[in-house]
């Protein structure tokens, strides 16, 4: 990955520098380390390159821009633990801004590639955290009506493997039973079909 190129080309990632993680469970540092990272992961896994030129540079979109609402979201709390509320939201819309306004960020994507990567910015966190919804099928099920469930377990996966942090095997354990979950009901790689 040309990260120089990729700074000089996407000036809206220089406050991800600036925007601290809970060391807990981003030990490698601020959110621009964590993005980089994530990138280079992507670009790594076989899964990725072997798909198609669109998905491929949807989801290396996606992961540039998948905790881009983390500058604005960021808390640090007394005990000095660091959390981002509703980060994938906001991170979603201005995605979504970022792809539509000006910047010519994704003037070579169709509409439907830009919002594939909005949806997968909204959704790159569905995999690690399914399991505590109170009803599983009501959180995951629409969701396969927005995005391919495989591609956001796929950034999900490299969102993990881009960070330093102790529970990495049980992350990427939680993708595993998403992935395992969402082919058990039909909807890993396309939509849920509902009567």
């Amino acid at each position: 990955v040309d990260w120089p190129a990729i700074l000089a080309a996407c000036p809206w990632l220089a406050p991800l520098a600036a925007t601290p993680q809970d060391p807990a469970f981003h030990a490698e540092g601020d959110v621009l380390t964590h993005t980089r990272m994530v990138a280079e992961a992507l670009a790594g896994l076989p899964t990725w390159r072997a798909l198609p030129s669109p998905e491929r540079a949807a989801l290396f979109l996606a992961a540039l821009l998948h905790d881009v609402g983390k500058p604005a979201t960021t808390e640090t709390a007394p005990d000095g633990r660091v959390s981002s509320p509703g980060h994938a939201r906001l991170g979603a819309a201005i995605a979504r801004g970022l792809l539509w306004g000006d910047e010519g960020l994704g003037a070579s994507l169709a509409f439907a590639e830009r919002e594939l990567v909005v949806a997968l910015v909204r959704l790159h966190g569905l995999p690690l955290w399914f399991l505590e919804r109170p009803d599983i099928a009501r959180a995951v099920l629409p969701a396969s009506l927005r995005v391919r469930l495989d591609l956001v377990a796929l950034l999900a996966e490299v969102d993990v493997r881009g960070r330093v942090c102790a529970d990495g095997d049980e992350l990427l354990g939680r993708v595993g039973l998403f992935r395992e979950w969402c082919a058990e009901h039909g909807c890993l790689e396309r939509p849920y079909p509902f009567p």
